[in-house]
Order: C-alpha cells, then sequence, then structure tokens
C-alpha cells in the first residue's frame, strides 16, 4: 500500500488531496489489480490499467521491495524486472531492468530512490553497480552511473574486516547516494559519494525471527507528493 499526498511542494497550502493506492493479484492470479482510493471522491476504485500487467510467473506482492518517486511507484518483482505504476494518472506497465549479463545465477538487487531518480542497485561478481531510470515511460535507463569492486571498499575500510568478497552480501535499500547493505549477520550504511562505511546494526537488532528469514527494515518512502515536476 502507499499514500500519495498533495500539494507537491509546500505543506503549508491549503490541498489536503491524497490517494492511497494498494496492488494485488487477481483471483486468475494471472494479473494485477491496482486499487485506489481518492480524498476528492471518497471512494475506491480498481484501474483498469491492471489489465497490462499480465504476470509472467506468480509472485508474491507482500515481500515485493518498493519505493516511490515523484509520485509514480515501482516495484521489484524480480531481478530482472520491475512493475511501474504512476498513481496520480492511474497508468501502469512494466520495465525490464538494465541489461546485464549474469555469469553466476541470479544477482542480489535493490531499488532506490536519489535526486528524485530510480536508482537500480546490483551485487554481482564481486562489484557494486548502479543504473538510473531516465525515462520511465520508455524504460530507458542510463549508462551505468557507478562501479565499485567489493574488494576495493575492502581496501577503504581495513578497520572494519569486512571480506565483502567472501561473506554473504545483500542489498537492502538506496537513498541518496547512501547504501543500506547486509553483510552476513550484520547491517552497515555504505555512502557512494564519499566511501564512508558505518556499522549500524547486528542483523538481529531488527526483530528477524532466524538469520535465514528475510531481513525486514522498518523505513519507509511511502509518502508521495503529486504533481511535482
Amino acid at each position: 500500500m502507499t499514500l500519495s499526498s498533495n500539494p507537491s511542494r509546500d505543506i503549508a497550502e491549503d490541498s489536503t488531496d491524497f490517494k492511497v493506492a494498494t496492488v494485488c493479484v487477481r483471483i486468475d492470479k494471472e494479473s494485477l489489480a491496482f486499487h485506489i482510493y481518492s480524498s476528492k471522491t471518497r471512494c475506491w476504485k480498481v484501474s483498469d490499467s491492471g489489465e497490462v500487467c499480465i504476470m509472467k510467473k506468480k509472485y508474491n506482492m507482500f515481500h515485493t521491495e518498493y519505493v516511490s518517486v515523484k509520485g509514480v511507484m515501482y516495484w521489484l518483482i524480480d531481478a530482472d524486472e520491475i512493475l511501474v505504476f504512476d498513481v496520480e494518472n492511474e497508468l501502469a506497465h512494466r520495465v525490464s531492468t538494465p541489461e546485464c549479463q549474469f555469469q553466476c545465477g541470479e544477482p542480489d538487487a535493490c531499488i532506490g530512490e536519489s535526486g528524485g531518480e530510480l536508482h537500480y542497485v546490483l551485487l554481482s561478481e564481486g562489484r557494486l553497480q548502479i543504473w538510473v531510470l531516465e525515462d520511465p515511460s520508455e524504460g530507458k535507463w542510463s549508462s551505468l552511473r557507478y562501479e565499485k569492486s567489493l574488494a576495493d571498499i575492502d581496501n577503504v575500510h581495513p578497520e572494519l574486516s569486512l571480506n565483502l568478497q567472501f561473506e554473504m552480501t545483500i542489498p537492502l535499500a538506496f537513498k541518496d547516494g547512501v547504501f543500506l547493505l547486509r553483510v552476513s549477520d550484520d547491517v552497515y550504511l555504505y555512502d557512494t559519494r564519499n566511501d564512508g562505511m558505518k556499522h549500524v546494526a547486528h542483523a538481529a537488532e531488527f526483530g528477524t525471527g532466524s538469520m535465514l528469514d528475510p531481513m525486514v527494515v522498518p523505513y519507509s518512502m511511502s509518502l508521495v507528493p503529486l504533481n511535482r515536476p
């Protein structure tokens, strides 16, 4: 579920309009439905755009990561596919993630927002790589915006003894150039702008029942201004 609000810039403006949007799998289990509540009409409705989102395979939307950027919602529903929903215009489609060649299985990835743009963050074959979605409607990605080997990050921070190349390293979130990642049983913040690295907490402190369970990070980017340039 996501909440989109108006005004787009100044919260002191008189407008208090908002929309609530949810996405779910239809009964036929072959397409997605978007349910939208508007404060103007005070009613729920189902967006017809869900018909275009025919699923190639079953997705667990409850555990799917999503990010909001300028009134548009993005769900990373697979390592190679992102679901896009424009809350204001009630339009949905899918875009492929940047074309990458993987030699060893499925990569670890996450999405995030920085500078008002959607970023796709990839950990694969010992490297951290980041792309930017330049045109959401066309699914056009930038050339590689950032790349650094995990070995280089290790070398910058020998005091942490991370061994990123050999430990289980999982991307969790990305916001304003800062990357949240899990390294074995611990969580770290890595700042791509200055190579800063900081230990956040032990993974168990986030309340997960088991170290093998998917980790839930308690952060939110769900307030999405409408009509934002």
